[in-house]
């Protein structure tokens, strides 16, 4: 029960920080092909100078757990592995 009511204060808490947050933001356009950010006009960025240059933040990358899963299968299909020796790799990883 205690431990219900933290929950509901904590998300009612991270929802009255996050509304205005969210009502502010507008529709941003990626483009499929190059990933560059634009507003409809012919300044387009890469998302991480858009980022940087428009909302404040800095970008850093990384790899997902699912991205990383799929790369690490890709490579040991390309290495020859069988299927089971795959899956028991992918599985300790």
């Amino acid at each position: 029960m205690l431990d219900q009511q933290r929950t509901t204060k904590e998300k009612n808490a991270t929802e009255e920080i996050l509304h205005p947050l969210v009502q502010s933001f507008e529709l941003i356009s990626i483009c499929a092909w190059c990933r560059k950010v634009g507003r409809g006009n012919d300044q387009s960025l890469l998302p991480e100078s858009f980022f940087e240059n428009n909302m404040h933040y800095r970008v850093t990358h990384g790899i997902c757990p699912v991205c990383a899963k799929k790369l690490l299968a890709d490579f040991l299909l390309s290495k020859g592995l069988t299927q089971c020796e795959r899956a028991r790799i992918i599985e300790s990883a």
